[in-house]
């Protein structure tokens, strides 16, 4: 297993979200490889500081993007997005090929989460 990133995603409170994407196009250069993130919730994540929101089969589907490697309005427009809450110490595993966004932190508290990104 090879790993490619790992970080501290650090939310401020009232800080900015992600807008929708996926991952793989940040790979771009390496080839075409599928990777793997597992995000571990630090700090809780909900609705009010900005939590992850999937498309749940976007994986095995073709989303449109746009310039820049984020997901075209009209598809991000056209997809049920699910929430994900969690709970401090929950992990959140998904492929390089699920849409995902996270909205911005709207609460007054930060939030972090441990990031680590490999080879699937």
């Amino acid at each position: 297993m090879l790993l490619f990133k790992d970080k501290i995603n650090y939310k401020s409170f009232n800080g900015n979200g992600f807008k929708a994407h996926l991952d793989a196009p940040a790979y771009d250069h390496i080839g075409p490889i599928e990777h793997l993130t597992c995000n571990l919730a630090v700090d809780e994540a909900t609705k009010e500081n900005g939590y992850f929101q999937v498309v749940v089969g976007s994986h095995n589907t073709n989303v449109e993007r746009s310039e820049g490697g984020h997901i075209s309005e009209a598809s991000e427009n056209a997809h049920e997005w699910i929430p994900v809450p969690l709970e401090p110490r929950d992990a959140l595993f998904f492929g390089s090929h699920l849409a995902h966004r996270l909205e911005g932190n709207r609460s007054n508290h930060y939030r972090a989460a441990i990031c680590a990104t490999s080879e699937a």
